[in-house]
């Protein structure tokens, strides 16, 4: 389990409030109508440049050699896309943005689904990020020091489930300090086998993924982007923290939703 010193964990804080202001403060007021992806990517590339921060871009992470700064993920790409595959920005896309920090030898995580022009193309959509941010909370709420993970992943399914949405027993989040993917898998479905016990000063990212449906299949592609493939309209969001547990509660390092 992740369990971190209070050194790690402040380092940690540090890289996640960058993340933050990036997410809410910088990159949100560009998800409009006629901007693109790459915009995004040389807006991170000049911020990092100037905080003293690395990205992921060229790390080898699982296996797969990131090519960008930034995953940003639209249409039938779940996660992990890479922003020169989007199309330029039309009102009501769902736009997935996943950010990566790495500084002092540590990873902070963080990802947000922005909807262009603020306007929904149905209530649908507005209903799946509805559905992911109330997931989110109620782990960082409900999720306790001595519990099992397999809590995290059961508050998130029931959310899932009182929406009417569709949540993959495949996706999930992970541990993180000085690797961005380390164990525990952290389901985003009940498993009865997830027996870590969450301790005090345990560092997880939490990363619910919701889709209207079910997709009909998951292919994983190169550079670890996930692409869904279904005969009928679906859509996803992707919300993530990285969050610290301690014995008076859970804390997001990378900031609130």
């Amino acid at each position: 389990m992740n369990i971190l010193t209070k050194n790690e964990i402040n380092l940690i804080s540090e890289i996640g409030n960058h993340i933050n202001i990036l997410l809410n403060t910088k990159i949100k007021p560009l998800i409009v109508s006629g901007n693109n992806s790459m915009q995004i990517v040389e807006l991170i590339d000049k911020y990092y440049d100037e905080h003293n921060i690395t990205s992921i871009r060229n790390f080898v992470i699982d296996g797969d050699i990131i090519s960008t700064n930034v995953h940003i993920s639209m249409g039938k790409t779940i996660s992990h896309g890479n922003p020169a595959d989007n199309p330029v920005f039309t009102s009501g896309d769902l736009v997935r943005v996943d950010l990566v920090g790495f500084k002092h030898g540590l990873y902070a995580d963080a990802a947000r689904t922005f909807v262009v022009d603020g306007v929904f193309k149905s209530l649908n959509e507005e209903k799946l990020l509805e559905a992911a941010y109330e997931a989110l909370g109620q782990v960082q709420k409900y999720v306790k020091v001595g519990q099992s993970i397999s809590r995290i992943g059961k508050i998130i399914e029931r959310v899932a489930s009182n929406y009417g949405l569709y949540v993959s027993p495949m996706l999930g989040g992970h541990g993180i300090a000085a690797k961005l993917h380390s164990e525990p898998f952290v389901a985003n479905t009940f498993k009865t086998n997830n027996d870590y016990i969450i301790s005090d000063n345990t560092v997880l990212c939490v990363e619910p993924i919701f889709s209207l449906i079910k997709p009909d299949k998951i292919r994983s592609l190169e550079d670890a982007t996930l692409i869904a493939d279904n005969k009928t309209y679906n859509n996803f969001v992707h919300v993530e923290n990285t969050i610290h547990w301690t014995l008076n509660g859970a804390v997001s390092l990378t900031g609130d939703l």
